[in-house]
């Protein structure tokens, strides 16, 4: 029978090499410009009020 500790053991091996993937797919120097424009979102966020409030009337 397929113990329920090894399965256990299975998911929690996968998990950690998903959550690996995910922090080098994060830190990948093909990322870089998609980061920094999301850097720089807070400093054009003028530019998007003013879509908005021309969108509400």
């Amino acid at each position: 029978m397929f113990d329920l500790d090894i399965l256990r053991s299975i998911v929690t091996v996968a998990l950690f090499c998903l959550f690996i993937a995910l922090i080098a797919w994060a830190w990948s120097k093909d990322r870089k410009e998609e980061f920094e424009e999301a850097a720089n979102l807070p400093f054009e966020g003028n530019e998007i009020s003013k879509d908005l409030q021309g969108s509400k009337k």
